[in-house]
């Protein structure tokens, strides 16, 4: 509850600040959204659809002055009685300056239809940093901090530590890599999360590649993991290939 609270009050922080600059012009927002096919969907080291293909959607209503709320949706297979991931998220982003921006967000994410002996549903409150022109015009890093009060399962908190960079080859072609950690609360917490109690934490990375021909971005990546349950098909390393259109 008190996670909630502090939630409400960044909002009403935030809402003030944005009515005080002509909330309700409608040229003050922008309406975004995407659309992606991927022969996996898969997510911090883990095949969320069990190695299945996935359709991926999502829309954005942002204000210029970096307030957001959006919508978010795929496909899942991850043995919990759902077909469907629905995220909704509420958020604030900040330029920094013209090559550095600092994001605080709020995502909760749900899994409908839901078994009801396992509690699907968490959400996570974030805040990421995003620099870009590092080493090249373009490149963008990416590094974030994720926190659950009440993470997947009743496991208890939730920590989550991802870095991303890209890099531009050339106009049409480009290099991605990312690690991340995740950590539970403790070794019965992963038990009920990832079927293993021989550890409380796990790290994952992918590195591939990436291509915006067609007015379409595409990645192809290698991905895999610290090996968190040998005995479970979704969590070994893969292959994955996806194209994405925003409009």
């Amino acid at each position: 509850m008190k996670h909630r609270v502090l939630l409400g009050c960044l909002g009403v922080l935030l809402l003030q600040n944005t009515y005080a600059n002509n909330f309700f012009d409608k040229n003050q927002w922008s309406m975004s959204g995407n659309m992606t096919l991927a022969s996996d969907y898969h997510w911090r080291g883990i095949s969320m659809t069990n190695g299945d293909p996935a359709i991926q959607g999502g829309l954005q209503l942002k204000h210029q002055k970096g307030i957001y709320a959006g919508v978010w949706a795929s496909s899942s297979d991850i043995d919990n009685g759902s077909s469907i991931e629905a995220d909704f998220m509420f958020g604030y982003r900040h330029a920094v300056n013209q090559n550095n921006a600092l994001t605080l967000q709020y995502i909760d994410i749900n899994y409908p239809g839901h078994t009801d002996s396992i509690k699907t549903n968490f959400e996570e409150y974030s805040v990421s940093l995003d620099n870009s022109s590092l080493f090249r015009q373009n490149d963008l890093l990416k590094t974030s901090i994720a926190f659950s009060p009440e993470y997947y399962n009743h496991s208890g908190h939730m920590w989550r530590f991802d870095s991303k960079y890209s890099f531009p080859v050339n106009q049409d072609f480009g290099l991605i890599a990312a690690i991340g950690a995740t950590k539970l609360e403790d070794h019965n917490a992963f038990l009920k999360v990832w079927g293993s109690d021989k550890k409380d934490h796990y790290y994952d990375w992918k590195f591939g590649l990436s291509s915006s021909l067609f007015n379409l971005y595409s990645e192809l990546y290698y991905a895999d993991n610290s090996t968190i349950n040998p005995n479970v098909s979704s969590m070994d390393p893969r292959v994955v290939f996806s194209v994405t259109k925003v409009f």
